[in-house]
């Protein structure tokens, strides 16, 4: 027979321990919370899990969700109030910043508990550390002066605009590089968005390719790739006389 709890019956211990002693397969007051977050992080870096999506069978009496009790890798049961419009409980967590735990897995607890003091059974989510991650160069896209309109074509003497896309899953902060064939091509960063170069080619003669080497760096590792570009030499006619 499966009993419903009454509110005021049981003092908090003594409800706990009912629920403890009763078999999670025939009843479930308060359901388990789903888990969200990342499941492999860099060490020293700061990581967030939200618990969410826990019911209470007295949601009909008035009750909600108002906090998760989160299990840290410690031992350490840390308490965390639930958003009272969404119910959502959020973990912040500093992973220590320390090489020896590359390879290693933390195992984090959560459960829910109503405002009636109904406690959910445990969900578990487990982060594997990980050592440093390289960056990821997705790809450039040229522009025209305006910084707006993507450039197609590609003419002697005149100033294009290189954008670098460039991701890093540790959040590393990214420096860009861009070298080119030719030294005579004048390449300027822009300091407001570093992840641009300002192109200017030289006067050529005749149609040139010029070959560009593009750089992102972490600080530790770093990713390349090369585009080449065919410049539209001027062909206007010069007579001696």
């Amino acid at each position: 027979m499966i009993r419903r709890f009454e509110r005021g019956n049981l003092k908090l211990g003594e409800r706990e321990e009912e629920q403890r002693l009763l078999s999670p397969a025939l009843i479930s007051v308060v359901t388990p919370p789903q888990v969200s977050g990342l499941n492999t992080i860099k060490f020293g870096n700061t990581l967030t899990l939200t618990a969410s999506g826990a019911k209470t069978a007295f949601r009909d009496e008035g009750a909600k969700i108002v906090e998760y009790e989160w299990l840290l890798p410690s031992g350490i049961i840390y308490p965390v109030s639930a958003d009272p419009i969404t119910e959502q409980g959020t973990l912040t967590y500093n992973v220590p910043n320390n090489p020896s735990l590359v390879g290693r897995t933390l195992i984090f607890r959560v459960r829910a508990k109503d405002s009636f003091g109904n406690i959910s059974p445990w969900t578990t989510h487990a982060v594997k550390i990980a050592g440093n991650t390289p960056p990821q160069l997705n790809g450039i896209t040229w522009y025209e002066s305006d910084g707006i309109t993507q450039a197609t074509s590609f003419y002697s003497g005149r100033t294009y605009i290189l954008e670098v896309n460039a991701s890093d899953i540790d959040g590393d902060t990214l420096t860009y590089t861009v070298s080119s064939s030719d030294a005579s091509v004048a390449i300027t960063q822009d300091t407001a968005n570093p992840n641009r170069f300002n192109i200017t080619f030289p006067v050529y003669q005749q149609d040139t390719q010029v070959q560009f080497t593009i750089t992102v760096s972490d600080g530790k590792e770093s990713a390349s790739m090369t585009d080449t570009r065919t410049v539209i030499g001027d062909t206007t006619l010069i007579v001696d006389f």
